[in-house]
């Protein structure tokens, strides 16, 4: 049965076509929470701009066997280059995006229809750039088979690596850092009164979290750096908005540990498939020595299955720092972000310049290239329970 690639134009697509999504993904066992209704409206809502929002969507006889939520506009492919650019909308706040198909078959073929839709009917772009794919997932597999069946190269990079707990075995730390953890805490008792507490956030509480949330990031080193999720009023509106949202169906989920009453660290995140997806945190610098992430983490850990959590996913991870959550010695899961070219002057000359002009540059200069992402065909991966949330 043949395939058709259907394209609704327009954010209103997620409301006209809501149920055949949200199918959509359930069938595909929900493989990220940034591919959900709520998440790409919120968004929008807030950064989508003079952007064009795709809903693209592969089907075989009237069914929906895959598709992509993707954004046409300006933008940059690494640090140099703005180009117009095709991309997963959500782009860059979220922290894994897949192909949602309900079989790695289904998963390839309507990859491999709609990069032939996007070259030869779109138009208009020069780069496609997808980030924070799965290695070993559907996804990446099926890009790397139709890289393989085509005889092109597949251009990838190692974006981050995604470490996670199994809240039903708690881990595995070691006896030091467990000791050290019992000091910090008794340090910070010795300075007044501890309050802990991991909570789902209510609607009515949501502007005074994040203004003590944006309040505890901006003395951090993210607030000096200007890279926090709450560094400015457009950003605070787009989290409390989504939060908002969120909120009856306890989809936000916050840790936090308070002296004297006063937030000094907080860790939140999605509720997603059964895990804490971890987005963010943030502690007031004076706790950095006393271990401020790691004693917020070790509480979520102790009680994160009192709030129905199977698993704490660190969703992306740092290539420079190694996230906290690592220390749990759970399963790590890589991503990855591919680029493709459209088969145009603009595109060639692009991909010569990144992929053959500027590693022949960096080798002669002893410079070391990006990470590369290792060629496997498994992904290190906890199980899923199926929630629509």
């Amino acid at each position: 049965m043949s395939l058709q690639v259907r394209v609704y134009e327009g954010i209103a697509a997620l409301d006209d076509h809501s149920q055949a999504w949200e199918e959509l993904l359930e069938r595909s066992g929900n493989p990220s929470f940034f591919l959900r209704s709520t998440w790409l409206k919120t968004w929008a809502n807030h950064w989508l701009g003079e952007r064009r929002f795709l809903l693209a969507i592969v089907e075989r006889g009237g069914n929906w066997i895959g598709g992509l939520p993707l954004v046409l506009g300006r933008g940059k492919i690494g640090a140099r280059w703005n180009v117009r650019k095709l991309e997963f909308a959500g782009a860059p706040y979220f922290d894994r995006m897949e192909l949602p198909a309900e079989n790695a078959i289904d998963c390839r073929q309507a990859l491999e229809e709609l990069i032939t839709w996007s070259r030869q009917e779109l138009g208009s772009w020069t780069a496609m750039g997808l980030h924070e794919i799965p290695n070993g997932s559907d996804t990446m597999n099926a890009f790397k088979q139709i890289a393989a069946d085509q005889g092109t190269k597949l251009h990838t990079v190692l974006a981050s690596k995604a470490p996670m707990v199994d809240l039903h075995t708690k881990g595995k730390t070691s006896s030091k850092y467990r000791r050290q953890l019992r000091q910090s805490m008794e340090q910070l008792e010795m300075r007044g009164v501890v309050a802990t507490d991991f909570f789902h956030v209510a609607a009515m509480d949501v502007d005074s979290l994040v203004d003590e949330c944006a309040i505890i990031e901006g003395s951090s080193w993210k607030g000096e750096q200007g890279v926090g999720i709450f560094r400015d009023q457009t950003h605070k509106n787009f989290i409390g908005d989504l939060w908002k949202t969120l909120a009856a169906e306890d989809g936000v989920a916050i840790a936090t540990i308070r002296l004297d009453g006063e937030l000094i660290i907080y860790h939140w995140g999605f509720r997603h498939c059964g895990r804490f997806l971890s987005y963010n945190m943030a502690q007031r610098p004076d706790t950095n020595k006393l271990r401020g992430g790691s004693l917020v983490l070790k509480l979520m850990v102790e009680n994160g299955s009192q709030l129905g959590f199977d698993a704490i996913d660190a969703s992306r991870g740092s290539l420079t720092s190694p996230n906290v959550i690592g220390r749990y010695h759970g399963p790590i899961r890589d991503h990855g972000n591919v680029v493709i070219y459209r088969p145009t002057l603009a595109g060639a000359a692009l991909s010569a310049i990144r992929h053959r002009v500027l590693p022949a540059w960096r080798k002669l200069r002893g410079k070391p290239g990006p990470p590369q992402l290792e060629d496997k065909e498994t992904i290190t991966d906890l199980p899923c329970t199926n929630e629509s949330a």
